[in-house]
This record gives structure tokens, sequence and C-alpha cells, in this order.
């Protein structure tokens, strides 16, 4: 009798330990959660849902406690039973006791534990126990000024919860750069709240936005403003845009460097100064301009600037001037050159005993050549009114491009420059009157019938040369090293005169990754 009395008090302090064990157990597992508050799913993070009998994130498999399963007072029915030191389960991690006012967790009214207010009380979502479940109201907006409403762009919303608490400030929308990169372009929003939906923003001024324009930077390509295509408009990011750097210059502009970037130097200028051509600063006024149009019809051949550089007084027209102005050729060419001029075979009749000229002008430019570029070109228009009595003739002015490069001392550069520097030269033929006697000069009206490659002159009309002779626009090659700083001068002067003058345009500079054949090429614009 004594053994079953004991087996049957054994059996039923087992059963209660099993109970308050398993019970502690499920209560310590919980605590040991993070406690997330929350006032819906979205609150909560993967794998977590909200319990919104307590307002916090529990895992998705965990059921959520409920603080009075019977309705009834859990002291009677034997379920929950209170732990071990007497106090009511809320305090020892056992399932949590209804609060006062018959809502879930703990006696100040924080579902989730602890001695702050609940949801959290921060400077933009200051949350108040006064408002009507289910009430929607606005947050203030603190995205850019003047953006609210515009677009896309609105301020937040936060609704009341069951509780007569607010929730969470949710839903602003900030401006979103328009870009391709955004893949938002042509989607019929306003995403950067300016206003115009697909545009993005103009960042090089050309009124066209980035959603349109595929160049608003000089890291996408050399010349921004001029990458859109006027003509056809229309972007054009292709090799040709990145000479165009010419399109913000000043017609009134005589900088030297605003001089580079009319021909399509846009990279790569260390220096671009004016001078006579042995080096000196007396040149005379009016000697270099940049031009959009010579008379009605020669404008230039890239880019909205061509450079002008003449005898007499550069503008649209040309004017014929005595300037009065004297200085040296340059004394490496003439040294190379034996000490004089070259004189064209045709021409042997005549020759230049001095090296002093007159009304010159040079522009010298310092460029470092880019990596893997092996030769450049620029194209040239030589107008002068030395045609047709000067042919043959010791009064005539010149125009001369000396190139000083690496290239000739190079075992890298396979076909070499002229011995001479001068790029400008055709055969034995020097850029001036002569040429008329070769294809190269057809801009003329055919004089004493020893011209017999002139084609007319309409051309030239409006020009100031009206009457007199121009090559048309032919291309000047030479030959570099890469990464190298090379110095190009262009130059030209009247050789004994001071009555006839001539002009020279200058323009479409380009690099290229090929040795070229260097001098005048036989390509006629």
């Amino acid at each position: 009798m004594k053994n079953r009395i004991f087996l049957i008090a054994l059996f039923f302090v087992a059963a209660a330990l099993a109970v308050s064990c398993g019970s502690g157990g499920n209560g310590s597992q919980y605590e040991s959660e993070e406690k997330i508050p929350c006032v819906n799913k979205a609150d909560c993070p993967d794998n977590y849902t909200c319990d919104i009998a307590q307002f916090i994130c529990v895992p998705d498999k965990q059921q959520p406690v409920d603080p009075n399963p019977d309705k009834d007072d859990p002291k009677q029915d034997g379920d929950n039973p209170p732990s071990q030191d007497g106090d009511t389960p809320s305090h020892d991690g056992d399932t949590p006791a209804p609060h006062q006012d018959g809502d879930p967790g703990t006696p100040d009214g924080d579902p989730a534990g602890g001695d702050n207010d609940y949801p959290p009380v921060t400077d933009d979502d200051t949350l108040h126990d006064d408002c009507i479940p289910g009430a929607v109201e606005e947050c203030e907006y603190t995205g850019p000024e003047g953006t609210k409403n515009v677009g896309t762009c609105k301020a937040a919303t936060r609704t009341c919860a069951g509780n007569g608490l607010w929730g969470f400030c949710e839903g602003e929308v900030w401006p979103v750069a328009e870009k391709p990169e955004n893949s938002n372009c042509g989607d019929g929003l306003d995403n950067d709240c300016n206003g115009i939906a697909d545009d993005g923003i103009d960042i090089d001024g050309d009124g066209h936005g980035r959603c349109s324009d595929c160049c608003e930077t000089e890291e996408e390509c050399a010349d921004p403003l001029n990458a859109w295509n006027i003509e056809y408009d229309a972007c054009d990011k292709s090799e040709a845009s990145l000479y165009k750097c010419d399109g913000a210059l000043a017609e009134t502009s005589y900088l030297p460097d605003d001089y580079a970037k009319a021909i399509g130097i846009c990279n790569g200028l260390v220096s671009a100064t004016i001078l006579a051509p042995d080096g000196s600063t007396q040149v005379h006024s009016g000697s270099n301009k940049i031009l959009t149009k010579l008379g009605t019809s020669i404008e230039p051949t890239s880019g909205k600037y061509m450079l002008a550089l003449g005898t007499g007084k550069v503008g649209n027209p040309f004017e014929g001037l005595n300037a009065g102005t004297s200085s040296q050729a340059p004394s490496d060419w003439v040294e190379a050159n034996g000490g004089s001029f070259t004189i064209p075979y045709v021409c042997s009749q005549y020759s230049i005993s001095t090296t002093n000229v007159h009304d010159a002008v040079m522009l010298e430019l310092k460029v470092k050549v880019p990596e893997y570029k092996k030769s450049f070109s620029f194209d040239f228009f030589f107008l002068t009114h030395d045609f047709p009595d000067r042919v043959c003739n010791a009064k005539h002015d010149i125009f001369v491009s000396l190139l000083d490069s690496e290239c000739n001392e190079s075992s890298e550069c396979t076909t070499k420059n002229p011995n001479d520097k001068n790029l400008a030269i055709f055969g034995d033929y020097l850029v001036n009157v002569n040429l008329t006697k070769t294809i190269y000069m057809t801009h003329c009206i055919e004089g004493t019938g020893a011209y017999t490659n002139c084609q007319g002159a309409s051309l030239l009309a409006g020009t100031g040369f009206d009457s007199y002779a121009g090559t048309g626009w032919l291309t000047i090659k030479g030959n570099v090293v890469d990464l190298e700083t090379i110095t190009l001068r262009l130059a030209i002067w009247d050789s004994v005169d001071l009555t006839s003058d001539s002009l020279v345009l200058i323009d479409n500079f380009k690099w290229y990754e090929n040795f070229a054949q260097p001098g005048i090429q036989p390509v006629n614009y």
C-alpha cells in the first residue's frame, strides 16, 4: 500500500515537472529571439511574421501566444501554470499575462517588453495614442525643396493601427535621375520630378537631356556640346565627334588655345602661341582669326569654326593689307634646304636670294600624342592674290607646316617625315601660287593659257579672292611617336613683295593608329 502511494505521488511530481519544464523552455526560447516591433508583416525580416496580438515579429512557424487561451481565469483551469517563484508568467519568461486594460503586453503597455513606448518614438515618426484606427495622414516631406507632388515625388503617409497608435511613415518618393543606366527613360514618368517626363538632366546645355543625348560630359566624349548633330537632330558619339570642341567658342576670340580647338585639337594641348616665323612676337593686327564661313560657299570641314592665317587682314571677306612687318623664315627649315627656299624644277628660272619675310604669322602648337596614335592629318585651303602674275616668280606667298617629332629618329616610325620638317609640300612644290601647275590648285580662271588645271573660280565668290586662285580643301599628313610631345608650326608669309596677299584656312585635325605617307594628299573636297 505504501509502495502504491509512493508511486502515485512520484507520478504527479514528474508530470508537474514535465509541464513546468516544457512551458519554461518555450518561453526561454521565445525571449532569446530579438524582439522587433511591427504593425504588419512588412515590418519584419524574411521568414518572420507580425504577431498582432503582441505587435512583435515572430518566426513564421511560431504560433502567436494567446494571453488567455480559454477565455477563463488561467488560475482555475490548470493551463499555463505559474512559475516556481510564484510571480505571474510574464515576469519569468512564461506566457505573458493580460494587461490591465485587456491588451496583451507588459504593465507599461509595451508589447515587446522594456521601458520604452511602442512603437518606438523617433524624430520623424512621433506616435500618439489618440488616433482613430484606420485613419491615414501625410508625413512631412523630406525630399529636395520644390519636388513634392511633382512627377513621381510624394510625401510618405502613416496609418493608425488597431490599438490606437500611429504606425511608421512609409511610401516617400524622392527624385531619381532619368538616364539609360537607370532604365527609366521612356517609361512615361517624371522620375526626376522636374516637371518633364523622360528628359534627364541637361549637363552640357545643348537643350537635350540625358535620356536623348549620348554625351553629356567630357568623360564620355571630347565635346559634349557638339555631340548633338543639329542637321540630323540626333546625338553623334562617333570618332569624328571627338574632334569637335569648338561649339562654345566666340568668333571674337583671339586666344591661341581657342584656335587649337577650332581646328579640332581637343585633348593633349600643351601650349598654343601666335608668333612670327622666327619666334619673335612682331605680328600684324588682323593676321589671325577663326571663321564660320569665307565668302558664300567655303565652310569648315568639321565643327563650327576654322582657323584663318593671312598676310593681309583676315575676315569675311579677306582684305589685302601692307602691314609693313618683317621677320626671318624659320632658321631650321632654311638650313635644311641649303640656305634658300625650295624652287620647283618647272620654275628653275628664278631664285629667292633672301630669307627675310614680310607680313608673316605663325601658330605654334605643342601637343601630346595620344597612346597608340602614329600619325595625324588636318585639312587646309590656300587662297592667293599672286595668281596669275607671280607664277614662277620670286614674289609670292608661302605656307609651311613644320613638324618637330621623334619619328625620324625612332626605329618604331617606319615611315619618316621630310628631312626639312615641312609637311606642306608635294614633290618639290611648296604651298604657293606655283601649285597652279599641279592638280592641287584648280579653283581659278585660266589666264595666259599656261594654267590648264583651272576649272573656274565660283567657289571663291565673296572671299576677297574672287578672280584669283585657291586650292580647295586638301589634306596634310605627318607621322609621330605615341605619347611624345610634338611641336607643329603653321606659318604663312610674303616672300618679297608687300602688295599681294594670301590666306590659309585650317581645320579637321585627326589622329590615326597607322603610319601615313607624309605631305599633301590627293584628297579634294
